[in-house]
Order: structure tokens, then sequence, then C-alpha cells
């Protein structure tokens, strides 16, 4: 897998196998080429569907859980977190000088 993509094959209608047009010859050696995950689905049949989404939670979990999260005003977070950190290491209430910018 590349970073930031997340590569699914999903063969559609599976149901449908007296209408297969493509060989699962043909598929392994494209998933073995690609690296594609690969799975057969059928909407109809309600076959493998939540497995599609499953498959791309948990992948999109596994690439980004040790990144952080974007944040608009990332300067500004971290000095609430700091601040937060420092009232709850010292006991601080919520009651502060208003003016201190730590």
């Amino acid at each position: 897998m590349v970073h930031g993509y997340i590569k699914l094959l999903v063969g559609n209608k599976s149901d449908l196998v007296d209408s297969r047009k493509v060989s699962e010859d043909e598929i392994n050696a494209f998933v073995d080429e690609t690296k594609f995950f690969y799975l057969e689905a059928s909407a109809n049949k309600n076959i493998n569907i939540s497995e599609i989404f499953t498959y791309f939670a948990n992948e999109t979990y596994r690439q980004f859980k040790n990144q952080p999260i974007p944040i608009k005003n990332q300067e500004e977070e971290e000095k609430k977190l700091k601040k937060f950190k420092l009232e709850e290491k010292y006991g601080l209430s919520q009651k502060y000088d208003k003016s201190c910018s730590c």
C-alpha cells in the first residue's frame, strides 16, 4: 500500500456467476501485480458490502493513527493544551489572570 492511498478492487455483482467477464486467474494476476486488496461483492445479495467499508475504515485508521490531526491554528491549540496541562498538574482553578499568555 502506498501511504495516503487505499487500494481496493471490488468485483461487483458477484451473485451473477454465469455473467462473469473476468476470470479468477486474471484477477489474481492483476492483484498480485498491483498489490490491491480484492473483494467480490453483491449489493443485491448483501455480500461483502459492510466488509468494503470496514476495510476502508481500518486502513484509514492504520495509516493515520500516529499522525497529528490537522488544526487550523496549531499554535493557539498548543497554547491551550500547555495551559490545560499546567492547570491540571498544579491543581490551578479555572480562575486565572486573563492577561497571561502562557
